[in-house]
C-alpha cells in the first residue's frame, strides 16, 4: 500500500518535475566534480544538496585534505588548487604558495566561494539546496550480470523546506553523498562496518 501511494504521488507531481540528463545527489566536492564533468560534456545536470551549504567537509571545516604528493594532483582537485592560489595571491603575493600549501589548504569560506563560482560558470548545471530525498522510483528489471537482474532508477522524489515535493526523472543518477543515501533508497545492498574476515579471509 505504501509503495502504491508513493508511485501515485510521483505521477501526480510529474508535471512539476523537470527532465535532466544527469541527477547528482550530494553537492560534496565529488558531487560538484561529477556535475561539472557532465556539464562540460554537454549534459543537462541537476545537482541536489540536502543541506543549505554546498561543498561537504571542505566548506565545513576540513581545511587540510590528505594527499601523498603534489605531482599526483590532477583533475577537479588540481583545478581547485589553482583557484585557491589565485584567491590568496593578491593578499600574500610571493608567499601565497607557502601560505596555502600550493593551493591545497584553504579556509572553508574560500572553498565555498570557489565552489559557488565554479557552478555559476556552468550554465548546464542547476543547483538545488535544502532538497531532502524522499525516495526513488525504479523500473521492474534492467539487464544485470551473473548475480541476477538489477533495478534501474528512473525518478527521484525530493521535498524542499516549504514541504513542496519535486519529482525528477533523469537518464543517469550519481550518488555523491558521504552516506550513500541515494543508493540505499534505490535498494542497493550495503554493509555497515568493515568486511567480515570469515567471508573474505
Amino acid at each position: 500500500m505504501r509503495a502504491l501511494l508513493f508511485f501515485l504521488l510521483l505521477f501526480t507531481t510529474l508535471a512539476q518535475g523537470q527532465q535532466v540528463d544527469v541527477l547528482v545527489y550530494g553537492a560534496t566536492p565529488a558531487g560538484i566534480a561529477a556535475a561539472s564533468a557532465a556539464a562540460e560534456d554537454g549534459e543537462k545536470v541537476l545537482l541536489v544538496e540536502p543541506s543549505s551549504r554546498i561543498g561537504g567537509m571542505v566548506t565545513n571545516g576540513l581545511s587540510h585534505p590528505d594527499f601523498r604528493t603534489f605531482e599526483a594532483l590532477s583533475g577537479a582537485f588540481w583545478r581547485l588548487t589553482k583557484r585557491v592560489l589565485a584567491n590568496y595571491e593578491p593578499e600574500f603575493g610571493a608567499e601565497t604558495a607557502k601560505v596555502c600549501f600550493r593551493g591545497t589548504h584553504a579556509e572553508p569560506k574560500v572553498s565555498l566561494a570557489i565552489f559557488e563560482k565554479m557552478l555559476a560558470e556552468q550554465p548546464g548545471i542547476t543547483l538545488r539546496t535544502d532538497w531532502a530525498l524522499e525516495g526513488v522510483a525504479s523500473s521492474s528489471e534492467a539487464e544485470g550480470d551473473a548475480a541476477g537482474p538489477m533495478k534501474a532508477v528512473e525518478m527521484a522524489l525530493f521535498t524542499d523546506l516549504k514541504g513542496e515535493r519535486h519529482s525528477v526523472p533523469a537518464r543517469y543518477f550519481i550518488d555523491a553523498t558521504y552516506e550513500g543515501d541515494l543508493l540505499a533508497a534505490a535498494g542497493v545492498p550495503y554493509r555497515v562496518g568493515r568486511e567480515g574476515k570469515d567471508e573474505y579471509h
